[in-house]
């Protein structure tokens, strides 16, 4: 299954410019509909980039994968540079997720990130 959402990149002339992205819902993701963002001094370095901006979100949870079991379709949701986690190593069970060896970065895809309508 395929989401499209809104985006809002970093461009070489430094100005945010809105884009369009698909992405594909795969069976372990979570497609959220962002409703707010936080801005990081962080964005400032990637301003001038192609990338989605970024990495603070808040959501709704709009569609989930087949394999999501601990969230609900309507619930509200938090995200930020860690996209995903495993939750059940060591690290994550300790509250360390952000050293998680199976984590995976908002950069990872330079599509998704949380200045948008709706983000994986």
């Amino acid at each position: 299954m395929s989401v499209t959402s809104e985006v809002f990149r970093g461009s070489p002339k430094g100005k945010i410019a809105a884009d369009k992205t698909t992405q594909t819902l795969q069976h372990n993701k979570v497609y959220n509909k962002t409703t707010h963002s936080g801005l990081c001094g962080t964005d400032e370095h990637f301003i001038h980039s192609g990338q989605v901006l970024g990495h603070e979100g808040i959501g709704v949870v709009r569609q989930l994968g087949r394999d999501i079991t601990n969230v609900k379709v309507g619930q509200r949701v938090g995200f930020g540079y860690n996209h995903y986690v495993c939750g059940v190593c060591e690290k994550c069970l300790s509250g360390l997720d952000q050293y998680c060896e199976k984590k995976e970065y908002n950069s990872h895809d330079h599509n998704l990130s949380s200045f948008s309508k709706g983000v994986l």
